[in-house]
């Protein structure tokens, strides 16, 4: 009891000296995002604590964010900045899978994810637009270094690691709408055709990222899916961008985790059109990404994530996942209640180190 009572005083105490602000807008003045540079964002607002600490929190979740703030505060030491060098993404590409060190990162870093990959991504972008100079950012980027190690690990479930680790979310969802545009602000190569298509859906079953930003909207009637519920139902946005698809891609030939098959049923790729349909079931991998700020939101591009099974994207056919690159099965397709198994199963080993 002792114990469990030091614990919640120092983290009450801990949440009461980070800085906050209490009116909700930036203290700094940060570019306006007019609507152009916003289009298919999901606008949220700022938090109002760094890091966003609550005791609303699970226990682990607080430590988490505790520990990593305070080593984010350890890069601005000088000593630690002369010993760091430029090395210390380095050092943690070379831990092995069986390090305590890596273990236990990981496994806070998936809690924290799993809490609310939104607060994470924005605790760990304010931490970049809140300081000048480049110790903040070259932290940010090591925390993604971290993440990124479950691609390079020897293991020969490295390929479902990394699925699990680097994605914000992972869901499993039914297509309502899809809007497309076709150059986006800095776009590349062949602006006459549709490049970027936002996804609106419903989400039927959450596997990582507990809190989603959701719209309530009426469902159409021809979802059949739909039809013995309420018609109120809630719309979330994600992003799909025909770039992600484009292979061989320069420089990464013989990178350790090469871009994944292209599933033809998500591209065409002779016609580099995107093949989602209204009412389809997908199983999405996403992370938030190419971030915008103004004075009291940030903006973020709900991305399906192109390196990790299937580009970030599996169809579900009649409750069977399409598996082309065989991440999950030894066939192309797999059971959905099957593949939430085995993932449940790569989770029990990041959490407990079982790999």
């Amino acid at each position: 009891m002792l114990s469990i009572f030091i614990a919640t005083f120092l983290i009450i105490c801990s949440i009461s000296l980070f800085s906050q602000n209490e009116d909700g807008v930036r203290n700094d003045s940060i570019f306006t995002v007019g609507p152009p540079f916003s289009a298919f964002h999901t606008h949220i607002p700022i938090i109002r604590s760094i890091p966003p600490l609550s005791l609303s929190m699970p226990i682990d979740v607080l430590f988490g964010y505790i520990a990593l703030d305070s080593l984010s505060k350890f890069y601005n030491d000088s000593i630690f900045i002369a010993i760091r060098g430029h090395n210390l993404s380095t050092a943690f590409m070379k831990l092995e899978p069986s390090n305590d060190t890596l273990h236990s990162i990981w496994k806070y870093l998936y809690k924290m994810m799993d809490y609310n990959p939104i607060i994470f991504r924005q605790y760990l972008n304010e931490l970049c637009i809140s300081q000048n100079g480049n110790i903040k950012y070259n932290f940010f980027y090591d925390v993604g270094v971290l993440l990124a190690k479950s691609h390079y690990i020897e293991h020969p479930l490295k390929k479902r690691i990394a699925s699990a680790m680097i994605p914000d979310y992972i869901l499993k969802v039914q297509v309502v709408r899809i809007d497309s545009m076709k150059a986006p602000i800095a776009s590349y190569g062949d602006t006459s055709k549709y490049k970027y298509y936002n996804i609106s859906c419903i989400v039927l079953d959450t596997i990582k990222g507990k809190v989603i930003p959701m719209d309530t909207i009426n469902i159409s009637e021809n979802l059949k899916k739909q039809e013995e519920k309420s018609s109120i139902s809630y719309r979330f946005n994600f992003v799909i961008s025909t770039n992600s698809y484009s292979q061989p891609r320069r420089g990464y030939s013989n990178t350790p985790h090469p871009f994944p098959k292209v599933d033809s049923l998500i591209f065409d790729k002779s016609l580099e059109i995107m093949r989602v349909e209204q009412g389809q079931e997908l199983l999405v991998f996403l992370q938030c990404t190419n971030p915008l700020w103004s004075k009291t939101q940030d903006h973020f591009q709900i991305y399906t994530i192109p390196f990790t099974s299937n580009s970030g994207v599996m169809p579900i056919i009649d409750g069977m996942v399409s598996d082309v690159n065989k991440v999950w099965s030894d066939s192309t397709w797999i059971p959905y209640s099957s593949w939430k198994e085995k993932y449940n199963e790569v989770v029990d080993m990041i959490m407990n180190k079982k790999y």
